[in-house]
């Protein structure tokens, strides 16, 4: 509820911190991210008070990994009633998320949502982490970058963080088909990137 969310966004920034939550959080956030967003205003885990201090929590200092992969797409839920046979017609609500601070979003190697998995009116969702994003590398070009380093520097440093970023986008394609395979349409090489896919999105 509210006061979850505002402990949260006072007593744990996500500026400064490097962590991330994940589990069902009950809120669609947005209207992409439920099949009938108009006839669920009034409903909880669409309200807009809901929303709202999930936007709150969201603007200081944390990113809602699924949406900075996939800004525009629809359709991708992660719960489905078990009445009227919404999984099947795909009438559901994304409301399971991997939540991550500023600093952790730069081990985010990717996100997928498993809607092909059954078992739950929910479905799992898996979180891909690039450790090597978070070495010297970046560090380096961070303090480049705020003036602690020449221009020449943070051009050596980002040529190296994007081979570094590169090696990590492969390796975590190669896991991803190697364990879930492409065939179902969930994991691609679109929808599964690096760390760099983040970066260019400004995450």
């Amino acid at each position: 509820g509210k006061q979850w969310y505002q402990r949260r966004s006072t007593g744990s920034s996500g500026i400064n911190a490097e962590y991330g939550v994940a589990g069902d959080l009950d809120v669609a956030h947005t209207e992409a991210d439920l099949a009938n967003p108009k006839g669920n205003v009034k409903n909880s885990g669409f309200t807009p008070e809901e929303r709202e201090d999930f936007t709150t929590w969201l603007t200081s200092g944390f990113t809602d990994t699924f949406r900075c992969l996939h800004p525009e797409e629809t359709g991708a839920y992660t719960f489905w009633t078990y009445m009227g046979n919404a999984r099947a017609r795909n009438v559901g609500w994304r409301i399971d998320y991997f939540v991550s601070s500023e600093r952790f979003v730069r081990k985010i190697a990717g996100n997928v949502i498993r809607k092909e998995v059954m078992g739950s009116d929910h479905c799992p969702i898996v979180l891909f982490l690039d450790d090597t994003t978070s070495g010297e590398a970046i560090k380096d070009s961070n303090e480049a970058k705020e003036g602690e380093g020449t221009k020449e520097n943070v051009t050596e440093v980002d040529q190296e963080d994007n081979e570094l970023k590169s090696e990590a986008a492969a390796k975590v394609e190669d896991e991803v088909k190697s364990n879930f395979g492409s065939e179902n349409g969930v994991v691609t090489s679109e929808n599964v990137s690096s760390a760099d896919k983040l970066a260019k999105k400004n995450c």
